[in-house]
């Protein structure tokens, strides 16, 4: 499953973008250091939010997993996707 993610700046409430990801892989890029909101889903990002998420450096090995519903009644059928957070 390739996740719709959005990037949230805490700080100000911005949304900084929102993107399907190319795989469940995905190491999404900011350009400012602070704290991010981190929402995931299968066709929106509204599945999983992960709060107070912040930058690391480039070489960075850190994953967060998420694990996604692949149907509207969130019955068993699971994703999941290796996020990696957040590359500056």
């Amino acid at each position: 499953t390739r996740p719709v993610v959005q990037v949230v700046e805490e700080a100000t409430g911005e949304i900084l973008y929102t993107v399907r990801a190319t795989s469940n892989r995905f190491k999404p890029p900011v350009y400012s250091t602070g704290k991010f909101s981190v929402k995931v889903g299968v066709n929106k990002p509204d599945q999983v939010t992960h709060q107070g998420v912040t930058t690391v450096v480039d070489g960075d090995k850190s994953v967060l997993n998420v694990e996604l519903s692949l149907n509207e009644e969130g019955a068993d059928k699971k994703s999941t996707s290796n996020e990696q957070w957040i590359q500056r």
